[in-house]
């Protein structure tokens, strides 16, 4: 009766006062530290205790919530979706992405170092961290269905480009496939990028590992490639490596761990003197197995060019060598006031030859599959069309074409009649048939074709056969056109003897006549008793065409607890005359659910009255192309809902009153869909340290508080401390209860 009377009289207070009774509102992580006064007299003074947002519900940290999902609308908890994958490494991460990385040296590798290279079109950025602080890597061992997390270092991160990711792959069979998965949509993740964990041997110089250095070499921060030290040969106070006389110096890594064959990669800066002699200023690179015997494995001296500028240099080192030395030597006392060597980013890692391949595949989250085709991991088959940097194309294949061909049984109808030329038709010699062209004394000069359209052509070959009889050096000669001017190719009259028929077969120089007004000139200057033919001249070149055609299908895609699909998107570039037609397959027999338009499928299309009953998909694209264009699919994806849990709950931060203090009601917002229900149950503590159980209105830990509003267990008040637990219930996996917010009132 306290509480109520209380209640009642501060709802009757303020129903004649200006103001509200309820003069400090206090969120999940405050407490009251401070008195309001009033202008009218109540009893007691009440505060509210509110958590609403994202943040609040998450205070007390994951370990006090399960099967409760805080994230998907922010300030609301619900229950969470039961899991789409049979495994998922952290359920923190909203996305991973499937990597193949296939092996290619028929060798065995372990713990291999492996670039994965990320670019707009092949990976969302806008879905992870933007300095890609909750990048983490995983190896799938498909025995066990297990995830271990992998060692990773970011190279470079740039959300606008190209990014470099290396990773360490604890095992790729040889002539075998390894699966790798990358997490990312974490915001509250911190990065865990390390060098030394993935490489072989790891140093950017921004720790103090111990290097072995003499001379001028020392660790600075006036160069550096990535932030924002290096070691330097050379003075900090002159920014040279001028003493006055000849000097030298060594740099040598601590031991690592040697491998029969691994490559030393590093960035360096040098300016050295570059005055045209050669062998002074001496900059080499060395390894070694024991730090006695020194193995040369790279030069540079005053010979070479400075640059001035980092450079990267990657460098196949001697088998099981477990040192580097770089030594830079100046010969002399002179020339010395120059910058001198930087070194940055010193690694080793292992290396096979061929390396392997890394293969992108689609991004998975427990609501969607898209894959943006940063490789044919996520891809069954591909019949027609070929996958390159994010976009699915039409593909190429070699067509030969006759690009100009003469047997020169007819007439000279396909040689340029602009040229005074006096070659004609003879029957005198032929190769093949009953003719040849001839030139004589009388009948001479230049036979030039018309153009010959070259411009599309992959290679070309030019094939004929000519004859010769009694002519002298210089009288007989094969050109060819540039477009420009006529390029002199061979003197004929210098291949073989006379009165025989001899063969030219000779490939085009692409490189200069890839034109559209290519011609063939023959030229003649004869005197008597000379004669020249060619007979059955044939131009052929190769051109690339596209198919008319192809199709895409996807790997299966077969989500656990599905409760349904959704939608199918694809984003494409269709030219006029040309189009995507996209099908939604039945995994189990390749039958087809629906069909979809690349209009439809670019806005998103609901296939969810397709779909029901079937439990795993494949999508299917058939791209057509017309005679000058071709369609690009870029990226597609399907979403689908799970089912949720049946029941979870979340318990509350702890809330500090400030002193003992009464306790009043509960009340929260909330949306409840048939079937879902919220119930809570509160403990209290007078120290933080002795709390009750969670109770409920009657003091009892198996009774809730399940109607909003309802007043706080008398057992509380004295209490400093307060905390609830919120229960979430359904009893059907398509609905969820969501809770809004909860206002705590207490004081008095």
């Amino acid at each position: 009766m306290r509480k109520k009377m209380a209640i009642m009289l501060a709802f009757a207070t303020s129903a004649i006062c200006a103001g509200s009774v309820y003069s400090n509102i206090l969120y999940a992580n405050q407490y009251a530290d401070f008195t309001i006064g009033y202008s009218y007299s109540v009893v007691g003074e009440l505060l509210k205790w509110i958590t609403t947002t994202q943040e609040d519900f998450e205070c007390s940290g994951p370990s006090n919530r399960f099967h409760v999902d805080t994230r998907s609308s922010p300030g609301d908890v619900i229950l969470e979706k039961t899991p789409a994958w049979a495994h998922w490494w952290n359920s923190s991460w909203q996305y991973r992405m499937l990597i193949n990385v296939e092996e290619n040296s028929n060798s065995n590798l372990t713990n291999y170092q492996v670039p994965i290279i990320l670019n707009p079109k092949t990976f969302n950025y806008s879905k992870a961290n933007v300095d890609g602080s909750d990048i983490r890597f995983t190896f799938y061992n498909s025995s066990n269905n297990n995830e271990t997390e992998l060692s990773y270092w970011i190279e470079k991160w740039n959300i606008s480009n190209e990014s470099k990711i290396w990773v360490n792959v604890k095992r790729i069979p040889a002539g075998g496939t390894s699966t790798i998965y990358m997490y990312y949509g974490n915001p509250t993740a911190n990065s865990t990028s390390n060098g030394t964990a993935t490489f072989m041997f790891f140093d950017d110089f921004e720790d103090s590992l111990a290097w072995w250095e003499n001379g001028l070499w020392h660790t600075t921060s006036k160069k550096w490639n990535s932030e924002n030290h290096s070691k330097w040969y050379g003075q900090e106070a002159t920014d040279n490596y001028d003493t006055g006389t000849a000097n030298s110096g060594s740099l040598i890594s601590p031991e690592f761990q040697g491998n029969i064959s691994a490559r030393l990669e590093v960035w360096f800066w040098r300016e050295v003197e570059n005055l045209g002699w050669v062998g002074y200023d001496q900059t080499i690179i060395y390894d070694s197995q024991d730090n006695s015997t020194w193995n040369q494995l790279w030069y540079n001296d005053s010979g070479d060019a400075s640059e001035s500028r980092w450079k990267f240099l990657s460098i196949q080192m001697t088998a099981n060598a477990r040192y580097i030395r770089f030594y830079f030597d100046t010969i002399d006392e002179y020339y010395n006031d120059y910058w001198g060597w930087f070194i940055d980013d010193v690694r080793v890692r292992k290396y096979v030859s061929p390396e392997p391949t890394v293969n992108m595949g689609a991004e998975e989250s427990q609501q969607s599959w898209i894959d943006y085709f940063g490789g044919t991991a996520s891809i069954e088959s591909l019949i027609n069309v070929s996958v390159s940097d994010g976009d699915v194309k039409i593909g190429e294949y070699e067509e030969n074409q006759i690009a100009f061909s003469d047997s020169f049984e007819t007439d000279l109808t396909k040689w340029d009649d602009n040229y005074a030329t006096l070659w004609y038709l003879s029957t005198d010699q032929q190769y093949d048939g009953s003719q040849s062209v001839k030139a004589d004394r009388i009948n001479d000069g230049a036979l030039v074709s018309d153009d010959i359209d070259l411009s599309d052509a992959t290679s070309a070959y030019l094939d004929f056969w000519f004859r010769k009889d009694d002519i002298e050096s210089t009288d007989f000669r094969l050109y060819f056109y540039n477009g420009s001017s006529y390029n002199l190719i061979s003197y004929l009259d210098t291949f073989g003897r006379d009165d025989i028929w001899l063969h030219y077969n000779s490939p085009i120089n692409l490189t200069i006549y890839n034109i559209s007004n290519f011609r063939i000139a023959f030229y003649a200057v004869l005197g008597w008793g000379e004669n020249v033919w060619v007979d059955q001249l044939v131009l052929t070149k190769t051109v690339s065409k596209y198919y008319s055609s192809g199709n895409v299908t996807s790997i299966t895609i077969s989500p656990l607890n599905l409760a349904g699909w959704d939608e199918f998107y694809a984003r494409s570039t269709i030219p006029q005359g040309t189009n995507i037609t996209y099908k939604i397959l039945n995994a189990t027999n390749n039958a087809v659910v629906c069909t979809i338009t690349a209009g439809q499928a670019s806005t998103g299309y609901d296939i969810s009255s397709y779909t029901t009953g079937v439990e795993s998909i494949k999508l299917y694209a058939e791209l057509m192309a017309n005679a000058s264009s071709i369609p690009i699919l870029h990226d597609w994806g399907i979403s689908w809902h799970s089912s949720y849990y049946e029941n979870g709950y979340l318990i509350s931060c702890f809330h500090d009153a400030g002193n003992a203090t009464n306790y009043y009601n509960i009340s929260w917002n909330a949306t409840l869909p048939n079937g879902t229900t919220i119930k809570f149950q509160i403990a209290s503590s007078p120290d933080n340290i002795t709390w009750t159980e969670f109770l409920g209105p009657d003091g009892n830990n198996s009774t809730y508080y399940n109607i909003s509003g309802t007043s706080i267990w008398i057992g509380h008040d004295g209490n400093r401390y307060i905390k609830y637990k919120a229960y979430f219930e359904t009893t059907d996996s398509s609905k969820t209860p969501i809770l809004h917010d909860v206002t705590i009132v207490y004081g008095g």
